[in-house]
């Protein structure tokens, strides 16, 4: 088998890393699986979602006391957050110097649409008690004819349009991640203490070829993919935290159900420290305790490479609204208020009929 940079390896040993990764996704999923049922309650709440159906007997009424409480606070955060130009000072001997990476990480900032990300974490921070950011650097590229202008032999100016490849995007981005589709190492409260951690995500079986064609995966990994088809849907599509009857889960049955298109569910598995057999049989240069590795679909080993950046740390930032002094998952606004919801809730739907 072939990883996604073109090392040789093993069909055995391919199948042990892919065997490692997904041991220790299920090993945290089983562990946070309660965690994860009740943040689909207090999604539910958030959201106004009542069970059954609504009687025309009865007062349908929902007293959105947490969607209140949330959305100020939010709007609160994001006001102290960004009411002040430049978004972060540089103070020093040079003023220009200064004044110029302000507006360098201003502008980064906006291209990474900064708003939008930190309204939606501080959001996640409100309901689940923890908001989860994924960060790196974005590079992205197209094919584009550029117009050149050529003199002719007769004297004029024409122009001729050459094919290339241009850069659209070039910085650091951040991406909120949805606690739902992460999944620690068990037993350690704090991200920089955990030796590896895992993300789930979902894509199209297209998307995965289109990374072939950026060199993310080679073709012998996306080939082996589709020679195997897809995992059972209720053990990959239809994971254990989707049980919980939420918008999200309703989005996820509505993309497998989508015409002409396969899901396919790639962990991404990023670790700092890594079992010495898997590194033997590398070249000396990707010998690194430091690694991303993709697996797709529990099957496939996509991509098993050293980790990109310089930090050495794992790529995620957590923000806990209301710290936890023992376990990684904190109390959330909503889980605070979960039960007087709950229960106004159940008094205005069923003890208040309307009058005949």
């Amino acid at each position: 088998m072939v990883n996604g940079m073109g090392q040789q390896r093993s069909t055995y040993e391919a199948e042990k890393v892919v065997r490692l990764v997904v041991d220790r996704f299920l090993h945290s999923r089983t562990h946070y699986q309660a965690t994860l049922s009740r943040l689909g309650r207090y999604y539910n709440l958030w959201r106004g979602v009542a069970p059954g159906a609504y009687d025309d007997w009865r007062n349908n009424v929902w007293i959105p006391v947490t969607h209140a409480v949330v959305a100020a606070d939010v709007s609160h955060k994001v006001d102290l957050l960004f009411r002040r130009y430049p978004l972060v000072p540089f103070h020093g001997t040079d003023p220009a110097k200064a004044r110029k990476w302000e507006q360098l990480i201003d502008a980064q900032m906006a291209d990474d649409n900064i708003l939008t990300t930190a309204t939606q974490s501080l959001m996640q921070g409100d309901l689940y008690g923890v908001c989860i950011e994924q960060y790196g650097w974005k590079t992205e590229t197209q094919d584009a004819k550029i117009p050149v202008p050529l003199l002719g032999q007769d004297g004029q100016w024409t122009t001729q349009y050459v094919p290339q490849t241009v850069t659209v995007f070039d910085g650091p981005m951040s991406e909120p991640v949805d606690r739902m589709d992460f999944f620690p190492q068990p037993g350690i409260r704090l991200l920089e203490s955990m030796e590896w951690v895992v993300r789930r995500h979902l894509h199209s079986l297209e998307t995965l070829r289109s990374w072939v064609a950026r060199g993310w995966i080679t073709q012998d990994a996306f080939d082996q993919l589709v020679a195997l088809g897809s995992a059972p849907d209720d053990d990959t599509v239809q994971s254990p935290q989707r049980w919980v009857d939420t918008w999200q889960g309703r989005a996820t049955q509505m993309r497998k159900r989508e015409p002409h298109s396969q899901l396919v569910e790639v962990l991404e598995y990023w670790c700092v420290t890594h079992p010495a057999e898997f590194l033997e049989r590398l070249p000396e240069d990707q010998r690194d305790t430091h690694r991303r590795i993709l697996v797709a679909n529990r099957q496939v080993l996509l991509s098993d490479t050293p980790t990109p950046y310089r930090h050495r740390q794992l790529p995620f930032g957590v923000h806990r609204p209301i710290p936890d002094p023992h376990y990684f998952d904190a109390p959330g606004k909503v889980e605070i208020g979960a039960k007087a919801q709950a229960t106004m809730n159940r008094l205005d739907r069923k003890s208040t009929r309307l009058n005949s």
